[in-house]
């Protein structure tokens, strides 16, 4: 069975031919072309990210083919999603090209994860505290697109500029 999905993505400037190599590798997922299916989320990282200049446009996609041949790793909520993140964050990946995922999906972390990470780096915190800490279900979930192959299934259906 064939499944497509529409999803978004925030910008201050239409983004018809997006990469996987433009965002910074201490992102949550790490480097790679975020989406989320969560049109209202999108349009705040618009806003946020036209902040500074450009014009908040909302990106819209639709991923084909998503039960294809692309390889999900998936996240929840949970202990494996913080150290994932706090990995990522640090730069602390055991051996990123042993990742071979072509997208990785789950909630995003706040935003304000500098002291987290640091907290649970010194000991002064556990993971289970700090997975209540990165509010994993205050925000819609992420899809990072992790490789030219997941983008292939990427189409540019149009863009709407706030």
């Amino acid at each position: 069975m064939k499944k497509d999905l529409i999803l978004y993505h925030g910008s201050n400037k239409a983004v018809p031919n997006p990469s996987v190599n433009k965002s910074k590798i201490t992102n949550d997922f790490g480097n790679g072309f975020y989406l989320t299916a969560d049109r209202d989320q999108a349009i705040k990282w618009a806003k946020r990210k036209a902040y500074l200049g450009g014009v908040p446009t909302l990106n819209v996609y639709c991923l084909l083919d998503v039960d294809s041949d692309l390889n999900f790793l998936r996240f929840n909520a949970d202990l494996e999603w913080v150290k994932f993140i706090i990995m990522n964050r640090t730069h602390s990946l055991p051996n990123s090209k042993s990742f071979k995922q072509d997208i990785i999906y789950g909630p995003i972390a706040d935003g304000r994860l500098f002291t987290v990470i640091r907290d649970v780096k010194h000991g002064k915190m556990t993971l289970n505290e700090a997975l209540i800490k990165m509010k994993p279900n205050a925000y819609a979930k992420q899809y990072c697109l992790k490789t030219k192959k997941a983008l292939l299934h990427l189409k540019f259906i149009g863009k709407e500029y706030f």
